[in-house]
């Protein structure tokens, strides 16, 4: 598979090296890209030698890759309620526009509840344009789905991936205070195949959810971290108790923990 090196500027010294997608979600120019606890600003991702250059940097925040995947749903083949979630299996179109891809392929899909998704919008924070875009425990869900079911299905990273619903950090959702209520905004998680038509990755996903929703609570549990990383919810500012409850409330309706708004 194709490796993207990230070179320190001036000294040509190798930081690290990556796939291909994740070099482009992560070392954009302007990009803060943290790696053994030293921080890097990308200048520059030439993909012909397939190498980012970089200097230190010295301010104390990072980047985190956001999704900027647009999916439609195109076809529902089925439906099954697990726990309380309900599950959908079909066709969907994929528009990765920095890519310049747009195919469709097969997902699995699982509708957020309600009371995860308006706390999970209550946690946002701006970024520097004022968007709420930060602190966004969504992708901390798709992190541990991914890697669950990656671990289920025996795939790689580059065979599937996930995206939220365009509408996950779009405020303004109306809670009827229940958690529960009928006619509520659906907000989907996505795991769908990176082939055109699909593989059948995301069949096997949707046979097998309640092994990858198991899984990724325990990995995110069994993370030897105080409170969340890289390897569990993706991120080390998002809270793992946040995540770890979020994916519990995919099977039991459960509090919130303390200290949420």
């Amino acid at each position: 598979k194709t490796r993207f090196k990230l070179i320190l500027d001036n000294e040509n010294r190798e930081i690290t090296e990556m796939d291909e997608s994740q070099a482009y979600h992560e070392l954009h120019p302007g990009a803060v890209y943290m790696h053994d606890g030293a921080l890097y600003e990308v200048l520059k991702l030439d993909l012909v030698s397939r190498t980012a250059t970089a200097k230190p940097f010295e301010e104390n925040y990072y980047t985190v890759p956001a999704g900027t995947e647009d999916i439609r749903i195109l076809q529902t083949f089925q439906e099954k309620t697990v726990e309380r979630t309900k599950i959908h299996f079909g066709d969907i179109n994929v528009d990765e526009p920095f890519f310049e891809k747009d195919y469709d392929t097969e997902s699995t899909w699982i509708d957020i509840p309600e009371d995860v998704v308006r706390v999970y919008r209550s946690l946002l924070l701006p970024n520097g344009a004022g968007e709420l875009v930060l602190n966004n425990h969504f992708e901390g869900l798709q992190n541990a789905i991914k890697n669950a079911a990656m671990m289920v299905t025996m795939t790689e990273r580059d065979d599937i991936n996930t995206g939220m619903s365009n509408n996950a950090t779009v405020q303004g959702y109306v809670d009827s205070g229940s958690g529960e209520s009928e006619g509520h905004e659906v907000v989907s998680l996505f795991i769908y195949d990176k082939y055109e038509g699909g593989l059948g990755y995301s069949e096997k996903i949707y046979e097998l959810i309640p092994e990858v929703i198991d899984h990724a609570i325990q990995m995110v549990k069994g993370c030897s971290c105080e409170d969340g990383c890289p390897a569990c919810v993706g991120d080390y500012t998002l809270s793992k108790k946040m995540v770890l409850w979020g994916l519990r409330s995919l099977k039991e309706r459960l509090e919130a923990p303390s200290g949420c708004p």
